[in-house]
């Protein structure tokens, strides 16, 4: 049996160690929008920035036509269009900061859990 524990606790600390180069960097910025695309949310992920492009594409168009029209009536028509699409661009733009944020947090209450677990086996031992 202490042959087992020995063994046991020697790939837990190798596990550590692994965890412990994933978890001590910082996650860049390019990690933490492609965390909002992970996990439970995904396809929510997924269809948010795909719409973001969509509707920035939209914006640019819109934007593009503003500036070419002479019409008072066609120029409001294409302000609103990019008025619309901003907003839209921007709400979706937000949310998306958010997950990143919430994630953040999320890894650095999972460094603190491993703090805290490896803490508390010190002591018992």
């Amino acid at each position: 049996m202490n042959d087992l524990d020995a063994r046991i606790r020697e790939a837990l600390e190798r596990e550590d160690n692994s965890l412990d180069n994933v978890t001590l960097t910082e996650a860049s910025v390019w990690e933490l929008f492609f965390s909002t695309m992970k996990g439970r949310n995904r396809i929510f992920g997924f269809l948010v920035n795909f719409w973001f492009l969509v509707f920035m594409i939209v914006l640019f168009y819109c934007m593009y036509r503003y500036s070419q029209v002479e019409e008072l009536r066609s120029s409001i028509t294409w302000g609103l269009g990019v008025v619309l699409s901003a907003m839209i661009v921007l709400s979706m733009k937000v949310w998306v900061w958010m997950e990143m944020q919430k994630n953040s947090v999320l890894r650095e209450v999972k460094r603190v859990e491993l703090q805290l677990a490896r803490l508390l086996a010190q002591t018992e031992s």
